[in-house]
């Protein structure tokens, strides 16, 4: 992968924008159904922990910005943190939106040092995505701790994931394979997505309800559907292990 300022880019951003922006469309819409029954109704929340700088090398809109843009489309109420641990990277992204939306908590450090302050001490649950893009390897020990947060139950998991170099890293350091780091996040169901790529990135939603309509028009399968299985041993097996169950 390519890095523009320090910020990994690749042919594959497009599509990963045009997916996020699309899944943040049906889930807020979604979502923003749900919190009508409520009497307390709870807000939207987006937890963004590598949000880059805002935009992409040709200016194209990150996540942080499609989050907001999606986010004023359905005119919901919602809180936002964007993190990276770039200061550069945060600097850019203040003078992108500023600094005056009482909303949005733009914040610079380590994901481990600064995730954990917004766990939920109010026993109040939270409705929306936490949202991991990394260049390398996603934190499955942070996510993992964060699934099993008191509130944090109903939190949908978006994860794009670099399938290829979690095997790269197992080979190498005899570290875990991809579906034993799903497991330890406490999740109910999990949603697979063709992979793009020689890379194998592929996003996937960790969730306790599968209401997701359209996905399959773009590539998302149910993990335990055939296709989703299919999909998931490509990213979860090498290519002799792909051999041997065949």
């Amino acid at each position: 992968m390519a890095t523009f300022d320090g910020m990994g880019y690749s042919t594959e951003t497009e599509v990963k924008q045009a997916h996020l922006r699309m899944l943040l469309d049906m889930h807020l819409r979604v979502c923003k159904t749900v919190i009508e029954k409520f009497k307390a109704k709870p807000y939207y929340c987006f937890y963004d922990i590598n949000c880059g700088c805002g935009r992409d090398k040709d200016g194209n809109p990150g996540s942080p910005l499609i989050f907001l843009e999606v986010a004023e489309k359905h005119d919901c109420d919602y809180r936002a943190l964007f993190l990276d641990k770039k200061k550069i990277f945060i600097d850019s992204l203040i003078k992108e939106i500023g600094s005056d939306n009482l909303n949005v908590h733009i914040r610079h450090g380590e994901q481990e040092s600064i995730l954990p302050k917004y766990f939920p001490r109010d026993g109040k649950y939270r409705i929306g995505f936490l949202y991991t893009d990394p260049n390398g390897i996603a934190n499955f020990d942070l996510l993992s701790a964060a699934s099993r947060q008191r509130g944090f139950d109903k939190l949908d998991i978006l994860i794009n994931c670099n399938a290829a170099a979690i095997k790269r890293y197992k080979g190498a350091f005899g570290g875990r394979k991809l579906i034993e780091h799903l497991r330890e996040i406490n999740k109910k169901y999990w949603v697979v997505r063709e992979p793009v790529g020689c890379w194998q990135w592929s996003m996937l939603i960790g969730t306790q309800w599968m209401d997701f309509p359209k996905l399959r028009e773009c590539g998302f399968y149910d993990i335990s559907s055939k296709r989703g299985m299919e999909i998931f041993d490509r990213l979860n097996l090498t290519h002799e292990e792909l051999k041997c169950k065949q």
